[in-house]
């Protein structure tokens, strides 16, 4: 007990002296690109809320969403409402792409699969891909049911962010 009173007080010293390095030294203190304190998160996530909100206006100018989708997939029907968001949210055009030439009311008609799911690798549905009408750039969402949040927040960091970056 003793022996381990002893490494106590050491550690005691230990993180006394690290807390005061991080205070001094503000390349080392990790906390000031990732606050922790409620106050900090808040203004952090008011500023990350605002970059995706500016985000998605601008990209719906030029992306828009391909929902692949079969007629026989209740997660797919259940996706209409979170793209009719996006759509009155963002005027972010959504392009609803069959996969067994059904269609899902609340959406704009739908275009039949010409292979394209196939070159995504494609076998889940529903599949959402951001795709770019002046470059033809794609990136692929994700699939299966994704939230509002979802969407945005992924949307976000896979155009504007690099890895490591959040």
């Amino acid at each position: 007990m003793a022996a381990q009173q002893v490494e106590i007080e050491r550690a005691a010293y230990f993180a006394d002296v690290w807390r005061r390095v991080l205070w001094q030294n503000a390349e080392l203190n990790l906390g000031v690109k990732n606050p922790m304190n409620n106050s900090a998160i808040k203004v952090k996530n008011s500023e990350r809320d605002k970059a995706e909100t500016d985000t998605m206006t601008a990209l719906a100018k030029e992306w828009g969403i391909f929902f692949f989708f079969k007629g026989d997939c209740p997660y797919c029907k259940h996706m209409v409402p979170a793209l009719q968001w996006l759509t009155r949210s963002y005027d972010m055009t959504i392009l609803p792409v069959s996969m067994d030439g059904s269609s899902i009311e609340g959406l704009p008609p739908a275009v039949q699969d010409n292979g394209l799911s196939q070159k995504l690798g494609a076998d889940v549905v529903p599949l959402f891909v951001l795709g770019n009408v002046k470059t033809g750039k794609m990136v692929v969402i994700g699939s299966g049911v994704l939230s509002l949040q979802d969407f945005v927040e992924r949307i976000y960091v896979l155009t504007q962010t690099k890895p490591g970056d959040l």
